[in-house]
């Protein structure tokens, strides 16, 4: 028996397949037999969807049109170019949640990047500029970790204040329990799932936010919590959370993908290198080799749009740790 067919037989004996949480995305085995769209992962509880092969733009020239001063911020998203995924993949339909992390910790007695160090990035912190102007933006606060967040975050939360090395044991961890190759997704798989069938500018769609239902962003509801926030908070939309939200809370993009914008940045597989882009190759990109920094991606709670794009990228030291960041697992499909 084939490991496509060992699977199928698994979900269906289990119930776990299902057609709602994706669009028809199905590759023939046969022609009486197509492979599932959708699985639950028993251990996590997650839902994985299956993505197909494709090609898409990577990258922006978003960066053109801002103001000289903003260029530098968006450089790394260019040049532009064509790039090909030649397999399909899995990747969780929602971030990693605090149930799931709790069940690793619990089974492995895991201490956490945060919680070794005695604090993470997500203390509210006012300074106060030369012109005696004030604002407030994230700093080290003692005692945060995953348990500790700063706010009420139920078990249906991502899990944040995670470092790219905690997420790492966490997918070795599943691994080695299951005996499947769980993984961090490459920084294309990312792009390319995030901005759906289409590659939209969001994960919802081309639009900036009109109703609050698109995503959990930096919004009216964040700006009353936090009024003297240093970046830009787009007022006139309401997500009904100030922080991280339930995972699944907005509707999903064309390939069944919830939160790939807002909620809480995503640790990448991929090390970082600012000039990638222009060396890279075009298939199957996997990052650089070296490098002590590793991408994460999506933009969070607290961001405003320019940094909510699927294109945008940003980086940091595999130690980091903050209120915003946290991760999503992917699977190579067989």
């Amino acid at each position: 028996m084939s490991l496509k067919t060992l699977l199928l037989s698994v979900m269906l004996a289990t119930g776990a397949l299902s057609a709602s949480a994706a669009p028809p995305q199905t590759a023939a085995t046969s022609p009486s037999v197509t492979l599932p769209r959708s699985f639950v992962e028993p251990v996590t509880g997650l839902r994985f969807v299956r993505i197909p092969a494709g090609s898409f733009i990577m990258g922006s020239r978003f960066g053109e049109a801002q103001p000289e001063a903003d260029r530098k911020w968006y450089a790394d998203e260019a040049p532009s170019r064509t790039v090909t995924l030649s397999g399909d993949f899995w990747l969780a339909s929602t971030e990693t949640t605090v149930a799931a992390f709790r069940l690793f910790v619990a089974e492995t007695g895991y201490v956490t990047t945060a919680e070794r160090v005695g604090e993470s990035l997500g203390d509210y912190t006012l300074t106060t500029d030369a012109q005696g102007r004030q604002s407030g933006q994230w700093g080290p606060g003692n005692g945060l970790d995953w348990e500790h967040t700063g706010w009420k975050a139920g078990d249906d939360h991502p899990v944040v204040h995670v470092s790219w090395t905690d997420a790492a044991a966490f997918v070795q961890w599943l691994r080695d329990k299951t005996g499947r190759p769980f993984r961090l997704p490459s920084e294309a798989e990312w792009e390319y799932a995030a901005g759906g069938p289409d590659h939209a500018v969001y994960s919802w769609g081309e639009h900036e936010p009109v109703t609050g239902q698109e995503g959990n962003i930096a919004d009216a509801r964040f700006a009353a919590a936090y009024p003297q926030w240093k970046y830009p908070v787009l007022k006139s939309v309401d997500d009904g959370f100030v922080h991280t939200a339930p995972v699944g809370r907005y509707r999903a993009n064309g390939f069944g993908l919830h939160d790939m914008t807002g909620n809480v940045w995503e640790w990448c597989a991929d090390r970082y290198a600012a000039d990638y882009y222009l060396s890279g190759p075009a298939q199957d990109p996997q990052g650089p080799s070296t490098g002590s920094q590793r991408v994460h991606r999506g933009g969070g709670f607290d961001w405003e749009l320019p940094y909510l794009r699927v294109a945008k990228r940003r980086r940091a030291d595999e130690q980091t740790t903050a209120a915003n960041i946290g991760f999503r697992l992917a699977l190579q499909a067989e």
